[in-house]
């Protein structure tokens, strides 16, 4: 699964919403992340991205709910990151 550079610009510099889960930190810089989220982690980039969705314009909208979709799926425990 993908999160373009459009929708990861419009969340970490767009919005300052991110700034309320700590772990985010770790995704700002999209061509320089690699790491792996579990737990706690995940569960912080579902409410991020549950938040952000209710205010996102019909763009990013269907995106960004096809990847809360997945990572919602009960079989998801993990999901590594990486940029460019």
């Amino acid at each position: 699964m993908e999160l373009s550079e459009d929708i990861h610009f419009f969340l970490f510099h767009q919005t300052k919403s991110w700034t309320k889960y700590s772990k985010l930190k770790k995704l700002k810089d999209y061509n320089r992340t690699n790491v792996r989220l579990v737990n706690n982690e995940l569960q912080e980039i579902v409410a991020f991205f549950t938040e952000v969705s209710q205010h996102v314009n019909s763009t990013h909208k269907e995106e960004l709910l096809g990847v809360l979709l997945f990572l919602s799926q009960k079989h998801v425990h993990a999901v590594h990151v990486r940029g460019e």
